[in-house]
């Protein structure tokens, strides 16, 4: 493996040992999601800043039950290498009130495209009103007819929503990706959706960059460290675009993936071998990302952040209703 690879590893092994000695995450998962988070942002955590961080975010989402527990702490990870902290989380939860104002419920998916939204706002390239009206609107057109359709859409649209991008292209885009990736390459509706979403963010042609990214997964799969995960699966889409070599970037997944194994807390009964194989992906992509566009540096950031959010909603369905990263 490269000898700067390799550090990045070992960094995010260190990382994940000061998270889980400071107990400030609930479970293994969130340790090494948590410790993912400041490893991408190129930062270690600092549990004394972090502390602080959780305190201002208490008090100013008081009312907002879905900012708080282990979710609320890597909302606080975040924050702490925020320049201004308290204006980082004003941000997030102004954006969050505005769409939740006239819904019934509200939802760990409008926390990501909120946090999401507020991120590229920082970067100085959008208006977070016109995003956040687009990016709702992009969701009803390409749901339309669906009332069953996945919230988990909206954080992906989020991010490649712009404001001079028209909508009617992006969504027929977003269309033909769907029908390249689940009908020629057979992958399930749902991979093919958020992939479709956020293949729009490559210049490739349609065909080309649907069939890049399957392949590279097909690839993956082929050395047995792909992730499973449906949603996760669409780490991939942010490879089509780096200027590397495709056996490179295979070897690299594949060699990170058996670093890891046998290290603390990817034993054989730690039940983590599909988050092993996404922190893999993730790392890699990372290393690579000099030659990748500051949209897949987003993108990755929103994937670790998504995968966060399943592991607090499946914590909420094991723990309370058993019977139903700013760089």
């Amino acid at each position: 493996m490269d000898n700067t690879l390799q550090q990045l590893c070992d960094l995010q092994l260190e990382n994940e040992e000061y998270v889980r000695n400071t107990k400030l995450m609930a479970g293994e998962e969130y340790v090494k999601i948590g410790a993912l988070l400041c490893t991408s942002s190129g930062f270690r955590p600092d549990i004394e800043i972090i502390k602080s961080c959780k305190d201002i975010l208490k008090q100013k989402t008081k009312k907002f039950s879905d900012f708080h527990g282990s979710l609320g702490t890597l909302l606080s990870m975040k924050m702490s290498i925020a320049q201004s902290p308290g204006s980082y989380i004003d941000g997030i939860v102004s954006i969050y009130n505005k769409i939740i104002e006239g819904k019934i419920f509200s939802s760990y998916t409008y926390i990501l495209t909120a946090m999401i939204i507020n991120d590229r706002c920082l970067a100085g390239d959008i208006d977070a009103d016109a995003i956040t009206a687009k990016t709702f609107t992009a969701f009803k057109e390409l749901t339309k007819g669906n009332p069953f359709s996945d919230e988990w859409y909206i954080p992906y649209l989020a991010l490649t929503v712009t404001e001079d991008r028209d909508l009617d292209s992006m969504i027929k885009e977003i269309n033909d990706s769907y029908k390249v990736i689940k009908k020629d390459h057979r992958l399930p509706g749902e991979i093919a959706m958020s992939a479709g979403i956020l293949l729009t963010s490559s210049p490739k042609p349609v065909e080309e960059k649907a069939a890049d990214f399957c392949n590279l997964y097909e690839a993956i799969k082929k050395h047995k460290c792909h992730t499973s995960t449906s949603k996760a699966m669409s780490i991939y889409t942010t490879y089509v675009d780096l200027n590397e070599d495709r056996d490179t970037l295979i070897n690299s997944i594949v060699e990170v993936n058996e670093y890891f194994k046998g290290k603390k807390g990817y034993g054989m009964l730690s039940g983590t071998d599909d988050l092993r194989k996404s922190l893999a992906a993730s790392l890699v992509l990372k290393y690579y990302m000099k030659s990748a566009s500051d949209q897949s540096t987003s993108i990755i950031s929103a994937i670790i952040t998504e995968e966060v959010l399943y592991i607090a909603i499946a914590a909420y369905m094991l723990i309370i209703a058993p019977i139903t990263f700013q760089s």
